[in-house]
């Protein structure tokens, strides 16, 4: 064969290689995007109390 051209052992191992690189790429991201909506979710509780105080009147004082 051409030194160029992989044997097709070869390429199979390059494609193996490449996708598990995307798929830990994708857990990496799945975790972060995990980690961000639990982020988001507190937020959302804290400004769900805050405004229920505020509008039970608990603000005032």
């Amino acid at each position: 064969m051409d030194d160029k051209r992989k044997r097709p052992s070869e390429a199979i191992e390059a494609v193996k290689q490449e996708l598990d690189a995307l798929l830990e790429a994708a857990r990496d991201t799945t975790v972060r995007l995990e980690h961000a909506f639990e982020g988001m979710r507190a937020v959302g509780q804290h400004a769900r109390a805050v405004l229920r105080k505020f509008w039970t009147g608990g603000a005032r004082g």
